[in-house]
């Protein structure tokens, strides 16, 4: 039987520093890149680590080492707001299959385009977000991305990002990334049993873009906070 999976709707809230977290809940951060990077294009040297700045340094573009500094940037500058860490003493150390993490909180981010998504959370916790591209060819990926009742699914652009993102999120929770058996994963149901973990999966849209997240069901409010 297919399930209709709706977009749920985010209601972004106003992000300022002086708010106080709900620790005990989901949050989840929207940032423009290019907005956030005129804000903290004069003084974010003295956030990133050495080697992230040495890493921005290699990117070809303009464009791309602007996006990649305001990742790192957000990052570091909402965690420490929920460790109690100055953004610049944040040390990462990398747990299951290399996911980054850090003690105290599980977290997880992704961008596409323009846009950064960071989600936080008490225990595990994936998001993904992908631009939907009106023109791209994903009929050719479906037969090895998705089962057939998910294939069913499939007949847009729309549809196909749908499942992917839920997909993504749901292995970015598990600390897998990707894996070349996607079609084991069976993204029509709302609830999804993982590495024997259940997730609970939400979709959703915000312009051009889909994203999806995934946590461990534990009746927890959904925060939605626009910074840039």
């Amino acid at each position: 039987m297919i399930r209709e999976i709706a977009l749920d709707k985010a209601e972004w809230n106003s992000y300022h520093d002086k708010l106080d977290f709900n620790q005990n809940a989901v949050h989840i951060f929207k940032i423009e890149a290019d907005k956030y990077y005129n804000s903290i294009q004069f003084n974010y040297s003295a956030i990133l680590s050495d080697s992230e700045l040495m890493k921005a340094d290699r990117f070809y573009t303009k464009k791309n080492r602007e996006r990649f500094i305001a990742r790192k940037h957000s990052l570091r500058s909402i965690l420490s707001k929920f460790v109690f860490i100055q953004p610049a003493q944040l040390q990462f150390h990398l747990s299951v299959n290399k996911k980054p993490a850090i003690n105290k909180i599980e977290f997880n981010s992704t961008h596409s385009e323009n846009f950064i998504l960071i989600a936080l959370n008490s225990s595990a916790i994936g998001i993904d977000i992908e631009f939907v591209n009106s023109d791209f060819d994903f009929e050719t990926l479906l037969p090895s991305c998705f089962n057939r009742e998910e294939q069913v699914f499939i007949n847009s652009p729309t549809t196909f990002y749908m499942l992917w993102t839920r997909k993504e999120a749901i292995l970015k929770a598990s600390g897998e990334g990707l894996i070349e058996e996607m079609q084991e994963i069976n993204c029509l149901n709302n609830d999804v049993l993982r590495k024997n973990i259940r997730y609970e999966v939400k979709t959703y849209s915000i312009y051009q873009y889909i994203f999806s997240i995934a946590v461990i069901p534990q009746n927890q409010q959904i925060y939605f906070w626009s910074v840039y």
